[in-house]
């Protein structure tokens, strides 16, 4: 079996949040599921679970690795109007 070296395990990493992040910001983090993510980034939803236990995981590695501040004052924005 091949080993994963561990350049490749953080950019990995860094694309499921980089597309959990767009996806929050398009559907609201309520309506998004970690199967929205995995078909934005073209893999299994098992993937993601290899790196995040949770949406909630992934959302808050968003918040730790990110300009969070405004991430999520925008995503609370979405959800709000998505919700009235």
């Amino acid at each position: 079996m091949p080993r994963v070296v561990p350049e490749y395990k953080e950019e990995a990493k860094n694309r499921i949040v980089s597309a959990a992040n767009q996806v929050f910001a398009e559907k609201g983090y309520r309506q998004a599921t970690m199967d929205d993510v995995a078909k934005k980034i073209g893999v299994s939803k098992g993937a993601l679970y290899l790196y995040f236990a949770s949406k909630e995981e992934l959302f808050e590695e968003i918040c730790r690795t990110s300009h969070w501040l405004s991430e999520i004052f925008s995503i609370r924005l979405l959800v709000r109007a998505r919700t009235r």
